[in-house]
């Protein structure tokens, strides 16, 4: 018996590298049917950048991208700047094109001080 139990145990680490190398890999039972991972190629860098300024400055157009200052046909990680309009850019890459829009500024407000300014019968 407890030859047996040593043999088993045995058999089951050997297995364990050898179904890993196989690619049939475990499937997500909360990832929906049909999807896929995007491959590194294509977002590489697309989620990261963010459009954090546009100006003009006389005839010239400028975009600040994740801290970087771009003019159109300037390049960063991978992607061209293609457009620059008042709230947003168009970038492209070999993969296709993708526009990154400002984000608007939230203020915070104080609701105590809002009932404060509130004058009676408003």
């Amino acid at each position: 018996m407890k030859n047996m139990f040593i043999a088993l145990l045995a058999l089951s680490c050997a297995s364990g590298p050898l179904a890993a190398q196989s690619g049939s890999a475990l499937r997500d039972p909360t990832r929906p049917l049909g999807w896929q991972e995007a491959s590194d190629n294509i977002l590489r860098g697309e989620e990261n950048l963010r459009l954090e300024l546009v100006w003009r400055k006389g005839e010239k157009q400028f975009a600040m991208i994740s801290g970087t200052q771009l003019a159109v046909g300037g390049e960063i990680d991978g992607f061209r700047l293609v457009k620059i309009g008042d709230n947003e850019v168009t970038i492209e890459n070999t993969q296709g094109r993708q526009v990154l829009r400002l984000t608007p500024v939230i203020e915070r407000s104080d609701p105590k001080q809002e009932k404060k300014n509130e004058t009676p019968g408003n």
